[in-house]
């Protein structure tokens, strides 16, 4: 009789965990890679207006921004980035295919889009407890965010013996 209260306990226990794990787990998915890559990712559609539009930079790491934000004004509005490393494009109406993976504490997202002749990689890292894209690494280009601190770098010298920094545009 006793084993019957158990098992009737244990179905009605595993009933809870599921349900409520379930619950958890569907409310903490929103901000895994995964989830926020598929939102970004719908923000590259054709359909995708206003806000909802090309939302990848609004999930930079702050210092990523911070980087991009100094290349403009080093640059004098001629930065590194004038287009969206994200889906490597400059308007929405992209279509796009993506696989994610971790590998350690990052999280790696291989794009490509159907006009590419390859694919890119979204890195992202947990940063003050979120999930932020913290590098794209592209095939010609490379790191972006190493590409922007060799730029900064390349104006700030050039401005530091006022020159213009015009030659730090083809830093690689």
């Amino acid at each position: 009789m006793r084993s019957g209260k158990t098992a009737i306990f244990a179905t009605a226990a595993a009933g809870l965990v599921l349900a409520f794990g379930s619950a958890a787990t569907a409310a903490g998915g929103a901000d895994t890679p995964d989830a926020l890559m598929r939102k970004i990712m719908a923000s590259y559609k054709v359909t995708a207006k206003g806000s909802n539009a090309m939302i990848g930079q609004k999930y930079f790491d702050p210092a990523l921004t911070k980087l991009d934000q100094d290349n403009s004004k080093l640059m004098d509005g001629v930065d590194v980035l004038d287009w969206d490393p994200v889906c490597g494009c400059q308007d929405v109406g992209g279509t796009y295919k993506w696989s994610g993976h971790s590998q350690g504490a990052d999280w790696i997202a291989t794009v490509s889009d159907s006009e590419a002749k390859g694919s890119w990689q979204v890195v992202w890292k947990k940063i003050g407890g979120r999930w932020l894209i913290y590098d794209v690494i592209e095939p010609d280009q490379g790191s972006i965010r190493g590409l922007l601190e060799r730029h900064n770098k390349c104006a700030r010298e050039k401005i530091a013996k006022h020159q213009k920094p015009d030659a730090c545009t083809d830093v690689k």
